[in-house]
């Protein structure tokens, strides 16, 4: 009867540290987190990641897409203007992650082929691309407004977003402003 007393209280034991590991597991991300999304991004390289795999850096963030001629080639090169601006010191702890509006068009080879032409760091950057559903539940996540047109292009905000490392929108800051003083003391303060 005792032995029998004795593995009970050690299931029971290991019963609660499984309950509370599941709730940490579960509630990982505060709720103003991206990350709670759980939407699955494919990178310029085929391989398939989950939203909240971004977690752990200052991310840079915006949405693009790349058939664009106007905004998003003046938006990726504002984001690339911030890379050089980033301290040295704070950089590894900085990821730049743009994600495509335009699923359809955007394919794993044109994503490859945009990255190589943008001359972007692997170190450094992401190029995602995700379904339909998913593009639209991360823009409206993030604030980012869009809309397909008849000829196939994209009207859309000119957003870069920087997100702490556990998702949570920090700023907003238009696309085309190249005042990136503030953002900078952002960046370093969130890297901490």
């Amino acid at each position: 009867m005792l032995k029998m007393l004795k593995m009970l209280k050690k299931i029971k034991s290991f019963l609660i540290l499984m309950v509370c590991f599941f709730c940490l597991n579960c509630y990982a991300f505060s709720s103003d987190s991206i990350y709670n999304l759980n939407s699955e991004l494919t990178d310029k390289n085929g391989i398939v990641n989950n939203l909240g795999d971004l977690s752990g850096k200052v991310q840079v963030f915006s949405m693009i897409y790349t058939n664009c001629k106007t905004i998003c080639p003046i938006i990726v090169a504002n984001m690339k203007s911030i890379e050089k601006l980033v301290p040295k010191n704070v950089l590894d702890d900085v990821q730049f992650s743009l994600i495509s509006l335009d699923p359809d068009r955007d394919s794993v080879p044109t994503l490859s082929k945009f990255f190589k032409e943008k001359k972007l760091n692997s170190k450094y950057w992401n190029l995602f691309k995700t379904t339909k559903d998913d593009t639209l539940k991360i823009s409206l996540a993030v604030g980012v407004k869009y809309k397909k047109e008849k000829n196939n292009e994209y009207t859309h905000s000119n957003l870069i977003i920087i997100l702490d490392k556990n998702g949570v929108i920090k700023m907003h800051h238009q696309g085309l402003d190249k005042n990136y003083s503030n953002v900078i003391k952002l960046i370093s303060s969130l890297s901490k």
